[in-house]
């Protein structure tokens, strides 16, 4: 039975671009950065509250929501992955990234709602 690597190579892949099992991880890592951008806007959203008042810490505290929701939902992800990718089969979480994409909408929102007002 051949490897995975052979199907790679006889495919016309070069060996260098095939990442055969990685594909959770860098998933994972994506994931890592999203949550450490939202704790890096959250800090930043503070620097504002001299400006805006409390207002601002309605974002502030979406912000870390939305990281603590990424962050925890890491580890679980991450296994689930693996296990998909060593058998084939994977179906993405759509509901955690739907979930990712309106509150990065509604944050930003509120945001430019409490700068502009």
């Amino acid at each position: 039975m051949p490897s995975r690597r052979h199907e790679v190579q006889s495919a016309g892949i070069a060996e260098g671009a095939a990442d055969v099992g990685v594909q959770a991880e860098r998933t994972a890592l994506a994931w890592r950065r999203t949550s450490l951008a939202l704790l890096v806007v959250s800090t930043l959203l503070l620097r504002w509250i001299g400006l805006h008042g409390w207002r601002v810490l309605i974002p502030v505290a979406f912000a870390l929501l939305l990281s603590v929701i990424c962050a925890t939902r890491l580890g679980k992800r991450y296994v689930r992955k693996q296990r998909g990718v060593a058998g084939d089969h994977y179906e993405p979480e759509i509901a955690l990234i739907v979930l990712l994409t309106f509150g990065m909408l509604v944050l930003g929102s509120v945001t430019a709602y409490i700068v502009i007002i």
